[in-house]
């Protein structure tokens, strides 16, 4: 399993290399290809492109937890409540917070006592 230090050290960099919400239409997206680009929101940035299943679109983390805890599991990520509220507030920075994100996930995992690790 992975811990929350490594969790939030992926979506740290993924949200600071990343050009663009990963939306289609203004629907933010766990995963998204276009012209041969993949695009990944924070929560999606933590789940391999071979476990990648488009049954959860238009879910939200809630819902993976409880409706697709092999998924979670098959992730590494730990299936707890500081890891599942994190994940869920990342979330909502991807999708509420873009202009602001890393200035607020470095926020977030400040709360959580955890290091801001984007590059």
């Amino acid at each position: 399993m992975k811990t929350l230090q490594q969790i939030a050290d992926i979506i740290a960099k993924h949200l600071f290399n990343q050009k663009e919400k990963c939306a289609i239409l203004g629907n933010c997206r766990y995963r998204l290809e276009e012209d041969g680009q993949v695009n990944k929101c924070a929560f999606g940035a933590l789940i391999p492109d071979e476990l990648y299943t488009g049954e959860i679109e238009g879910k939200g983390s809630d819902t993976l937890f409880s409706k697709f805890p092999e998924l979670i599991a098959a992730c590494g990520i730990p299936d707890d409540s500081d890891t599942y509220e994190f994940l869920h507030i990342a979330q909502r920075i991807h999708d509420g917070e873009w202009r602001n994100r890393n200035e607020s996930f470095e926020r977030l995992c400040q709360g959580y006592n955890l290091e801001y690790n984007p590059q």
